[in-house]
């Protein structure tokens, strides 16, 4: 339902994937230019008893993997409609109709390019600061948490483009 979607939503780029009643998973690439519907192949009919005895709720197993530039998916955890139906029983499908859900969360981010070719979308909320984006930086570029390069924090630059 085109109401259902705010005047300031924009398309994104990514994947929307989910498992239909009969347990077949289910995709469908999300187009970057334009916010379009899609049915959530072999669903069969939704609606609140469409569940059925295995309580399998395509709706509940949907999940988004998006992006945007200067922006960084954050999805909600737990995911949302998989815990209304966990609560609740049924299908989330009349439910969405009169109560709109968020799966998640794009955050402004900074896009991280490194010498070695690694490359990092960190959210500004968490690593706003020269010191926060340097410390995330250590971890990620060293995970077993051996010492740093002398040096390696201090090298971080700022690069326009």
């Amino acid at each position: 339902d085109p109401d259902q979607v705010p005047e300031e939503a924009g398309p994104l780029q990514g994947r929307a994937q989910w498992v239909s009643r009969g347990g077949s998973a289910g995709s469908e690439t999300l187009d970057p230019d334009k916010i379009f519907p899609f049915q959530l192949g072999g669903a069969g009919p939704l609606s609140p008893a469409a569940a059925g005895a295995d309580g399998c709720c395509a709706l509940a197993s949907l999940s988004l993997q998006c992006r945007r530039r200067g922006l960084c998916w954050r999805p909600k955890d737990p995911p949302p409609l998989a815990t209304r139906v966990q609560d609740l029983g049924g299908c989330e499908w009349l439910r969405l109709l009169e109560c709109p859900a968020a799966l998640g969360f794009l955050k402004p981010a900074v896009a991280v390019h490194c010498a070695g070719g690694e490359h990092f979308v960190l959210p500004l909320d968490a690593c706003g600061e020269v010191a926060a984006l340097r410390a995330e930086l250590a971890q990620r570029l060293n995970p077993d948490g051996d010492e740093p390069p002398e040096g390696a924090a201090e090298a971080l630059r700022l690069l326009s483009g």
